[in-house]
């Protein structure tokens, strides 16, 4: 158990740190700057007004909901290919490739704590889906035929660090949510079983 405690300590601040540096590359990324400035609610209720003027279907839609749309969540990923970048010659990504590396760290060090507490009694059924989906389909077996995740991609995005968010259209590995979607799942997971 100490060592479960000691690798959830340890993921903690790596986690806040990577949270962190997530968040400053997408503040500092210019593609999404300008979708943040541009696609605004009341650009993107303008642009479906107008549009529905010409579109029956979208009219009838606009019109079921109160003719009135609103964001719920972003939804921003600003997405990378691994394989083509080059760390020597761009600063920007050996920071890329770091928080890569950094992300990749936290979720084997879940997975390590989840098998070690799955010996317990206690813990015998405790398997956080997003942890285990990205750790098993996108990290450690990707060689498999239904997992199709062969393309070496990263994303900086809302909910956190996404791996391989570039996949093809008949891949069936799962999506990452995002790195801090799938640690609050962990976290919550944990603290149910240890309240219950």
């Amino acid at each position: 158990m100490s060592e479960v405690i000691t690798r959830l300590k340890v993921e903690a601040m790596r986690y806040a740190d990577v949270v962190k540096r997530n968040d400053t590359l997408l503040i500092a990324d210019e593609k999404l700057t300008v979708i943040r400035e541009t696609m605004t609610d009341d650009n993107v209720q303008k642009l479906l007004t107008e549009q529905a003027k010409l579109d029956p279907g979208l009219d009838k839609w606009l019109k079921s909901v109160g003719g009135k749309i609103s964001k719920v969540q972003s939804s921003e990923l600003s997405t990378h290919d691994l394989d083509t970048l080059d760390i020597e010659a761009d600063e920007k990504a050996s920071v890329i490739m770091q928080l890569h590396s950094d992300t990749e760290m936290i979720y084997h060090n879940l997975w390590a704590a989840k098998t070690r507490l799955n010996q317990f009694t206690k813990f015998k059924n405790f398997n956080p889906s997003g942890v285990r989906d990205v750790r098993n389909h996108l990290i450690e077996h990707t060689d498999k035929a239904k997992s199709y995740a062969y393309i070496y991609s990263f994303g900086i995005a809302t909910k956190g660090p996404v791996l391989r968010p570039v996949k093809p259209a008949e891949s069936k590995a799962p999506h990452d949510r995002g790195l801090q979607t799938n640690v609050e799942e962990f976290t919550k997971a944990l603290e149910n079983v240890l309240s219950g």
